[in-house]
Order: structure tokens, then sequence, then C-alpha cells
């Protein structure tokens, strides 16, 4: 976020909730997760074999683990985006023009 403290700031600026300034920081956060799981779930069932021999206890392509672990991702994820999105929603635009 200190990257894209101008840009958020202009969003400010120009009449952009903090509600919707949170939510587009969320959004992005979601995309990236759910890219990743997208290119996961398919490389698991192409990677089975070595799973299995790694993890004891879990059997072809276990679906309550899968989707264990993709809950716990998204859970991450959102607690990752979380406090980003909620000190953009606060900026002060005149500050967030200000700094370089």
């Amino acid at each position: 976020m200190t990257q894209r403290t101008r840009e958020v700031g202009i969003r400010i600026a120009l009449g952009a909730t903090h509600g919707a300034v949170a939510a587009l920081i969320l959004k992005q956060g979601i995309r990236v997760a759910a890219g990743g799981i997208a290119v996961g779930i398919p490389a698991s069932f192409a990677f089975d074999e070595i799973i299995r021999g790694r993890v004891a206890g879990i059997g072809r392509s276990d679906p309550f683990t899968l989707t264990a672990i993709v809950v716990l991702l998204l859970a991450v994820m959102l607690a990752a985006c979380w406090i980003p999105a909620n000190r953009a929603a606060r900026f002060d635009p005149l500050e967030a023009l200000r700094c370089e």
C-alpha cells in the first residue's frame, strides 16, 4: 500500500468513499488468492503421488483436505489484506498527496 499512497489519496480526494477504497484493496487481494487456488488445485491433482508419499493419512485427492486448505488460504488472505485496506481507507488525502 505504501507504493499506492498517492493513488489512494487521489481517489479519496475525488470523492471515493472509505468503504470503496477498502473494497478495492480487498478485491485485488481476492484476485491474487483466487489465481493461486486456480493454479494450486490442478497442481495438487497433478502431483498427487508425491503428496501422498509425503503426508500420511491423505487419500487420493482428499476433498476434505483440499477444502480445508482453500478455506485456510482465504482466511489468511483476508487477514493479510484487511490491515492495509483499513489503513488505506483512513488516509488523509492531503497528506497522501504530499508524500513522495
